[in-house]
């Protein structure tokens, strides 16, 4: 896998960019999906990627269009899922400072989503709370900081 991961990660920023612009929601959902799995297999080797994909993911999430519908819905949920599993793997390295502001923000983002009280059936929900627990793994002591707001 590790020979043909950057080949195919470059290959699926062009098909997400193009999701996205073309606002093609399969397109997008099932790249995310493969970004997601490549980012758990590879793990630390994912760390050359990760400033790409967390700005298309933020286009995605943070989409208005995305927030009055279901499916534009579960497609920030599965931005947000992904969004996880690749700080997952950027945990990995064995130098994490490149990383620490974007996860620190991404946890702000999180949290603030989360404390707009989601609805129990936004599927956003479970994919906040999924994400935020590999920004507590990546964070460590720092995400004590969040925990007030998590708690309300």
């Amino acid at each position: 896998m590790q020979g043909y991961a950057a080949e195919t990660l470059n290959a699926l920023t062009k098909l997400l960019e193009k999701g996205i612009s073309e606002k093609y929601e399969p397109l997008q959902s099932h790249s995310l999906s493969l970004i997601g799995c490549i980012a758990e297999v590879i793990g630390e080797k994912f760390s050359s990627f990760f400033d790409v994909f967390i700005g298309a993911f933020a286009q995605i999430i943070n989409s208005p269009e995305n927030e009055s519908s279901e499916d534009g819905l579960k497609l920030s949920a599965k931005a947000i899922i992904t969004m996880g599993q690749i700080i997952g793997a950027v945990n990995q390295c064995e130098d994490t400072d490149p990383f620490k502001a974007s996860v620190t923000e991404i946890t702000q983002k999180l949290a603030s989503l989360i404390q707009g009280k989601l609805d129990d059936k936004d599927p956003r929900d479970e994919a906040i709370k999924e994400s935020l627990t590999h920004c507590a793994a990546f964070l460590g002591d720092e995400f004590s900081q969040f925990m007030p707001i998590l708690l309300e």
